[in-house]
């Protein structure tokens, strides 16, 4: 009689990753951030990065922020991946910002973004791996 006790406990319980409704991760990315001028091509500055992120995703209503900007962004699923692809054109500014994360970390990512305005271009691309944490880290971190 234990064991179905024991085995609902472990269906209602939830995962530290999906607590809360939303799934935290954190993940650690190694890439380069490339600025160039646009009239004469000449590189500007160009780092080799690697960095950690923190990510909280709420999957009821496809969004996403990180742990530096309050600012959620709309996301989706496709197969076992959230995808971010925001595209941004303001006057004298344009940007495209990808980014795909495990659904079920741990997981690689893998971030493709540009920046464009009316005198330079900016790419910064990286990839790493994430892995799940929980929502007492996630405060810890996160600028509200």
């Amino acid at each position: 009689m234990k064991i179905p006790i024991l085995l609902g406990a472990l269906c209602l319980s939830a995962s530290p990753a999906v607590a809360d409704d939303f799934l935290y991760m954190v993940c650690k990315i190694k890439g380069s951030n490339t600025s160039t001028h646009l009239t004469s091509l000449h590189v500007l500055d160009k780092k080799d990065i690697e960095d950690y992120l923190m990510f909280k995703v709420d999957l009821s209503k496809s969004l996403f922020r990180n742990n530096r900007d309050p600012e959620w962004d709309r996301v989706s699923v496709t197969g076992n991946t959230i995808v971010q692809d925001k595209k941004i054109n303001r006057e004298g500014f344009s940007a495209r910002i990808r980014g795909v994360l495990p659904l079920y970390p741990p997981g690689p990512i893998l971030i493709d973004n540009w920046f464009k305005n009316t005198t330079e271009y900016q790419v910064i691309k990286g990839k790493g791996n994430c892995r799940k944490t929980d929502s007492s880290t996630w405060e810890k971190f996160a600028v509200n």
